[in-house]
């Protein structure tokens, strides 16, 4: 596999970014079956695969991921398990959805720390919820250990989410599309199941 790392300038910063990535490419415990992987310091969060090429872009403005090692060891791992996951065969247009599948694949190859560790931070550095699409997202942190031999940490952060404060119609409203996003979604009528209550919150909040 052929891989490529490219960023603007070259700093320490950069470079030790670069070292974390290789270090991660280094122990991940999946093979990974690409023709080359391009890794990009650049200005937004992005993980694609197109034919045999997977693309990851981490944003150089995102302090957590260029200040503190461990989040940018977890994120980039959650990256390239957003590419597993596509090669796979799974696809959807929402990112809460890949996102939960992608925590899902890592717990259940031996990265429950890693997943943890990068819902914690997400959701200790967050005072609210910006939209109902936000607090969606922060959910994903129980929902990714729901239903696993990690119920602790499951229960663990659906108690830190309930506490913080939000409009009572988020949760009546969310309600059903969490109990389905609680199923198996390689599963394609509960992937398209969820996908359509998604889909409905859009349509009605136009923000989702």
């Amino acid at each position: 596999m052929k891989i490529v790392k490219s960023s603007h300038n070259k700093t320490e910063e950069v470079e030790r970014i670069f070292h974390i990535f290789d270090k991660v490419l280094y122990d991940i415990h999946h093979k990974l079956l690409f023709d080359k992987l391009v890794f990009v310091i650049g200005e937004k969060n992005k993980a694609e695969l197109k034919n045999f090429t997977a693309y990851i872009e981490i944003d150089r403005n995102n302090e957590h991921l260029m200040k503190n090692p461990r989040f940018c060891r977890s994120f980039i791992l959650n990256m390239i398990y957003k590419i597993i996951i596509q090669q796979k065969g799974f696809s959807t247009k929402h990112r809460h959805l890949e996102q939960l599948v992608a925590n899902r694949e890592m717990i259940k190859h031996g990265y429950h720390d890693d997943v943890f560790y990068y819902n914690y931070m997400t959701v200790m550095n967050k005072p609210c919820f910006e939209d109902i699409h936000d607090f969606i997202y922060s959910n994903i942190s129980w929902l990714s250990f729901y239903d696993t031999k990690y119920s602790n940490e499951s229960e663990f952060f659906r108690k830190i989410v309930e506490q913080m404060p939000c409009p009572d119609h988020y949760k009546r409203k969310t309600e059903r599309v969490f109990n389905r996003m609680k199923r198996d979604l390689w599963n394609d009528k509960s992937l398209e199941r969820v996908e359509k209550c998604l889909e409905r919150l859009a349509n009605a909040d136009n923000k989702v």
